[in-house]
Order: C-alpha cells, then structure tokens, then sequence
C-alpha cells in the first residue's frame, strides 16, 4: 500500500513537473531547456497560487531603493575624481582616507565644502596669485584694444630690472669674486641675478602674442613673476650687506661656477646648501 501511495505520489510531482512545459512546448520541439523548464514552472506555480503579492512588493520595494540609488548616484556622479582630488588637496584634506571609498571621499569634500566654503581663499599658494596677476593683465590688454603703456612695453610683457651694467662688467668685478672682500661678493653676485633677470625676462617679452597669451606662456610669465618676488628678500640684503655669512660663502661659490659655466657643481651646491639652511 505504501508503494503504491509513493508510486502515485511520484507520478503526480512528475506530471506537475512536466504540466507547464507540455502546455507551452511547441510540438515540432523534440527537446527542452532546463532554463525554459524553470521559467514555465515559475509561471504555472504563480497561475495557479496567484503569490504575486510579494513580487509586487519586491519590485515597489527595488523601485524605491532604484530611486533612491539614483538620487544618491546623481548626487555622487556630479565630479570627476580628478577634480575631487584636486579640490581635496587645495583644503589640505588627504586624498583618500583608510578604508574610504571614493564616492565617500566625494561626499566629504562636499561636507567640508559646505561648513567652510570660505577655506579655499586662504590656500592659494604664490604661483596661482601670479597666475592670476597675468590673466588679469591679458584681460587689460584685451580691454585696451591692445593699447601700450606710456614706456611702450605692453602690458602683458614682464617688468624687466636693468640696472645698466654689462656682463663683460660683471666679469671683469669677478675676477676677484670669492677672495675675501665681502662687499665685492655681494655686488658682484647681486648684479650677476639682475643680469640673469635681465636675459631671462628679455627672452620671454621677445616671443610672439600668440606665444605670450598661450597656457604655457602664461606659466612662463607667472613663474618669472613669482622668482622676482621671491628674490627681493635676498636682494634686499645683498644690497644692505646684511646677507649672514655662511649663505654668502654658497652663493659666491655658486656664483663662481656658474659664470664658468659648471652648472652641474653649480646646483648641486645649491641643494646640498638648501638642505643644510633647512635643517639648521
């Protein structure tokens, strides 16, 4: 008797087993999919229970999540990472945190951006404000139809010092350079910087307008900008002889070389002198 129950048991799972395909098969196919078997299965089971409530939640509730992963990827996608990384670095935030995805690290620079929006102002460095400095002087020349100054230099040209002496002038003053006499070192090295001014802003007002207003000509006229404005301080103190004399004694060597034309000796003593001043 029990046979016989397991037996009609069997046959009737195996019938409702092969119910949904043999209603849907079409009969030129001799064989089937288990996948197509599985689908027809699902859809005789949800025919005859009617069990889709819970589908019907499952897809409102992926829905909502749906929207709400759209929002929070519309909001997340909004910057590069380039450029999250780059404003990160200009608030002086690290880059990435341990553990921190980088949609996190989106979302904390738009935290910081929000309780401190004024931070960047006080995070330019010098090379942006002389960026900055020539722009706006493009910008002058724009508006003045290219008009030039009362001194005929145009105003997106650098401001070149000349204080009139010659190299061969200079050459002749070396010629006792590094020899004991203090006040000599310090004229002849401070000429010896303008003179290299000189040559070098020369060179960058003697390039095309289409060379002055390009990006990187640009950043050239910033960066000889920002070395002037770095150099008064030392400038300062050579022409008051009041330059401390350990720094004296690089530069004159430094000086040295570099009008014999040994630049290697030359900015290797330069680092391993700026490495000396910075540790004391």
């Amino acid at each position: 008797m029990l046979l016989i129950y397991s037996s009609n048991s069997l046959f009737d799972l195996m019938r409702l087993r092969l119910t949904p395909f043999q209603t849907h098969c079409e009969p030129s196919k001799k064989y089937f999919k288990r996948a197509d078997l599985n689908a027809k299965e699902r859809e005789e089971y949800l025919r005859r229970f009617g069990a889709k409530t819970d589908e019907t939640e499952f897809d409102s509730n992926k829905t909502a999540k749906g929207g709400n992963a759209a929002d929070d990827s519309s909001e997340h996608a909004t910057l590069p990472r380039k450029d999250v990384i780059r404003r990160l670095r200009e608030r002086g935030e690290p880059i990435l945190l341990f553990g921190e995805t980088e949609v996190e690290a989106f979302v904390r620079l738009r935290r910081s951006e929000i309780l401190e929006p004024e931070v960047n102002k006080g995070l330019r460095n010098d090379f942006q404000e002389a960026l900055e400095k020539v722009d706006q002087a493009f910008l002058d020349e724009i508006l003045a139809t290219q008009a030039q100054n009362g001194e005929g230099r145009s105003t997106i040209d650098v401001k070149v010092p000349d204080d009139g002496i010659t190299y061969e002038e200079i050459q002749k003053m070396a010629a006792e350079l590094g020899k004991g006499e203090k006040e000599l070192d310090m004229r002849v090295i401070t000429h010896f910087i303008q003179f290299l001014l000189l040559m070098w802003g020369n060179r960058l007002n003697s390039r095309t307008a289409a060379e002055k207003t390009a990006v990187r000509g640009k950043l050239a006229c910033a960066t000889y900008t920002q070395t002037q404005v770095y150099l008064k301080p030392l400038l300062r103190k050579l022409k008051t002889k009041s330059l401390p004399e350990d720094i004296l004694d690089s530069l004159t060597e430094i000086t040295r070389f570099m009008m014999d034309r040994d630049y290697i000796k030359a900015v290797e003593l330069a680092r391993k002198a700026s490495h000396s001043f910075r540790n004391g």
